[in-house]
């Protein structure tokens, strides 16, 4: 798996590694969440730790913001971009929406983790007219 494909997930995932959150998943879903968390949370930190020091080589202060310099944005996209192409090691068997049915995921979040390949979701079902 790609960093660049969990990095859009990360709000999400750090709402669900929250006390809040797991509370209420059942303790097999919080389980199989902390253990890739293990591994994805610090890959995600060490991408910001990065890019924030890749801002200040490549920005200049805009008021209390440090911004990359318009003449630095082909570089620092190209250097944001080679770290999101990084392959992290992780062995996931996706989750499904039922696992998250409890801990009100909004539409939002449930296309970001389908997105990052974290979660299954069957659409059929869920846009069943008979259901309507």
């Amino acid at each position: 798996m790609k960093l660049g494909q969990v990095l859009p997930a990360k709000s999400t995932l750090e709402y669900l590694m929250s006390s809040k959150a797991r509370g209420l998943l059942e303790s097999v879903t919080s389980l199989r969440l902390a253990r890739f968390w293990r591994v994805a949370g610090p890959e995600l930190e060490a991408y910001d730790v990065e890019r924030i020091r890749l801002v200040k080589e490549l920005g200049e202060r805009d008021g209390d913001q440090i911004v990359v310099k318009p003449e630095n944005g082909a570089e620092f996209r190209r250097q944001t971009d080679a770290m999101l192409d990084e392959e992290i090691e992780l062995s996931i068997k996706p989750f499904n929406i039922i696992d998250f049915e409890k801990a009100g995921l909004s539409g939002e979040d449930i296309l970001v983790l389908e997105a990052a390949g974290l979660l299954t979701v069957d659409w059929e079902a869920i846009d069943d007219p008979k259901d309507a």
